[in-house]
């Protein structure tokens, strides 16, 4: 099973300069696109809900690929880091984790940080499973903990009491409600990047420990935290 080659070239850059000026194409490349030139991977190139092939199921609560920033995922990396003493206690899931980039960004600073953790990045669409793989082999020469799974079909108590969660905006609102519902780990921090849907966690019990705004949706992440009795 493979996915569509999306082109992507100046022309895309030329895109995001009439829509917001100079700051979103400079800011594109340095977060997307130059992760891709520095490790050879392939994680930017955004892909349409239109150019998936063999639509999984609950596909149609499901949202286009698109990656993290890279400042996101360090920045909420490092507010993890200040919030959380015992981090190799928690296991880290990225939900909806498209090509693999923020599982590989957030292995990278584990090991600056010399710190074990069991990383795992689960996604619907085994095309994306397949090229996490990839990528994860390409940087790291070993195998990956990528799960094929649909999110509100997955036992998340099967990766421990203790859980870091990473989303950026994977679904809609009726799949985000159903996923929040099936989160019975005892202590559950929630990295919300793109957090359209914020509202639900505040309703179902999460407090909001940190926020950051910015100019674009994909500067916008919220930090949550429930503990389950």
């Amino acid at each position: 099973m493979k996915i569509k080659k999306i082109s992507f070239g100046s022309s895309d850059y030329w895109r995001m300069f009439l829509k917001r000026g100079f700051r979103l194409p400079i800011y594109y490349f340095l977060n997307a696109h130059l992760f891709d030139l520095i490790n050879k991977t392939d994680t930017h190139i955004w892909l349409p809900k239109e150019e998936f092939t063999n639509a999984p199921l609950n596909f149609e609560h499901g949202v286009l690929y698109m990656p993290s920033w890279t400042s996101e995922i360090k920045n909420s990396f490092n507010q993890i880091m200040r919030i959380i003493n015992n981090l190799h206690e928690f296991s880290f899931v990225d939900i909806g984790c498209g090509k693999g980039k923020v599982i590989l960004t957030w292995k990278k600073l584990l090991k600056i940080k010399k710190i074990n953790q069991r990383v795992i990045g689960l996604d619907y669409y085994e095309p994306f499973i397949l090229i996490s793989k990839n990528n994860h082999d390409l940087v790291f020469a070993e195998a990956g903990d990528f799960l094929l799974a649909d999110a509100i079909k997955v036992n998340y108590a099967d990766f421990g009491e203790k859980l870091i969660v990473y989303l950026y905006n994977p679904f809609n609102r009726e799949m985000f409600l159903r996923f929040v519902n099936k989160l019975k780990n005892k202590n559950i921090f929630l990295i919300y990047n793109n957090p359209i849907h914020h509202d639900i966690l505040i309703q179902h019990g999460f407090s909001l420990l940190y926020q950051k705004k910015g100019f674009h949706p994909n500067c916008h992440t919220m930090i949550f935290n429930k503990t389950n009795d």
